[in-house]
């Protein structure tokens, strides 16, 4: 998949969010690093739409992320940040 925006300069990718998950805003995020700190909670990560933090997130018994973000208020919200890129 092509990169439709660069990452900004002194920043790394770290993940991006897959899908909204549940009714209360959660979403699935991939990390694409092995440093899952940068997933706990308060974690500041900066994205295309803003900065974002980390309230809570758990990995599921099949390895994937689900966070919920401190602004991200229900489900129709969550869908927004769909594909969104993460970095830190």
């Amino acid at each position: 998949m092509a990169r439709s925006t660069p990452i900004p300069e002194g920043f790394l990718e770290i993940g991006h969010v897959r899908r909204a998950h549940g009714l209360r805003g959660d979403v699935f995020v991939q990390l694409v690093t092995e440093r899952i700190e940068r997933l706990a909670i308060a974690s500041t990560l900066s994205s295309g739409q803003g900065e974002v933090t980390a309230e809570s997130s758990r990995v599921l018994p099949d390895g994937r992320w689900v966070v919920q973000f401190g602004h991200v208020a229900g489900r129709a919200h969550a869908e927004v940040w769909s594909h969104v890129a993460l970095y830190a």
